[in-house]
C-alpha cells in the first residue's frame, strides 16, 4: 500500500510539473519566414568568368544598404562555353538586391554586371539573366571609362585628342598604342605592366603629366586598382 501511494505522489508530481513522459517531437518545429530567410536561384549565360585575377571574385551577392555583400556564391566557369551558369543564394534576410556582380577580398562591390530588386518571400525566386559579359574587361569598361571618361573621350562626335574610350573602342585606343606624349616612348597600356602605361601615369601621377583632366579618378581608389588589374589581365586575355 506504502508503495502504492509513493507511484501515485510521483505521478501527481509529474503532471504539476508538466513533464510528459515522452518529450521526442515527431515534426519540426516551425520557423518564421523572418527567421528561415529567402531563398534565389538565379540562372544567366556568362563569358569572361575567367578573366578575374585572384583579388577579385565574380560572385551571385545579395545586398542591404552597404556596398558589402551579405551573401555570396561563388560562379566558377562553365565546362563548356555558351553552358548556363545557375547559382543558389538561400537563407536571406534583410536583403535589398541581389547582384551578378565583381567583389574584392573584403566582399565590397567593385563593379555590377546584373541586379534586381528583392523582397522576402517564402516560395523560391527563379530568375533568368540572360547574357551577360562579366569579363574584367567590360567591368572596366562599365565602372572606369563609362562613368568617368567618356564625357569627354567620345560620349559625343567628339574625342579628347582624338581617344575614343567608348564600347567597343577603348580597347583598340589604349592597348598597345604608341603615346604621343610619353617622353620615353611609353605605350598608353602596355599589356601586363601597369607600370609601363602612359594612362596610369596620367591618372596616378598628374603632376608629371601636363594634361585637362578633372582629376576623378585619383579619388577613386578601386577603380584605380581596377585599371591596374585590367592591364594586368590583358597578357593572357588578348
Amino acid at each position: 500500500m506504502k508503495a502504492m501511494k509513493q507511484i501515485r505522489w510521483a505521478a501527481l508530481a509529474l503532471l504539476l510539473l508538466g513533464v510528459a513522459c515522452d518529450d521526442g517531437k515527431i515534426y519540426e518545429a516551425y520557423q518564421p519566414m523572418e527567421e528561415q530567410g529567402s531563398v534565389y536561384q538565379l540562372t544567366a549565360i556568362l563569358r569572361g568568368v575567367d578573366t578575374w585575377p585572384d583579388d577579385y571574385e565574380l560572385v551571385a551577392a545579395a545586398f542591404g544598404d552597404s556596398p558589402y555583400a551579405t551573401y555570396t556564391k561563388v560562379i566558377h566557369a562553365p565546362a563548356r562555353e555558351g553552358e548556363p551558369v545557375s547559382v543558389i543564394l538561400s537563407g536571406m534576410r534583410e536583403v535589398n538586391q541581389v547582384e551578378i556582380c565583381a567583389v574584392n577580398r573584403l566582399r565590397k562591390r567593385i563593379v555590377t554586371f546584373y541586379q534586381t530588386e528583392f523582397t522576402l518571400q517564402e516560395d523560391t525566386l527563379f530568375v533568368d539573366a540572360g547574357t551577360l559579359d562579366v569579363s574584367i574587361g567590360n567591368g572596366v569598361q562599365q565602372q572606369v571609362f563609362n562613368t568617368d571618361c567618356i564625357g569627354c573621350h567620345g560620349a559625343s562626335t567628339f574625342a579628347a585628342a582624338n581617344l575614343f574610350l567608348t564600347e567597343g573602342k577603348s580597347e583598340a585606343a589604349l592597348v598597345g598604342v604608341p603615346s604621343t606624349r610619353s617622353e620615353v616612348g611609353k605605350l598608353l597600356v602596355t599589356p601586363g605592366s601597369p607600370d609601363e602605361s602612359f594612362l596610369m601615369d596620367v591618372l596616378t601621377h598628374p603632376e608629371a603629366v601636363r594634361h585637362d583632366h578633372v582629376d576623378i579618378l585619383p579619388a577613386k581608389p578601386d577603380k584605380l586598382t581596377l585599371l591596374e588589374a585590367w592591364i594586368e589581365s590583358i597578357k593572357t586575355n588578348l
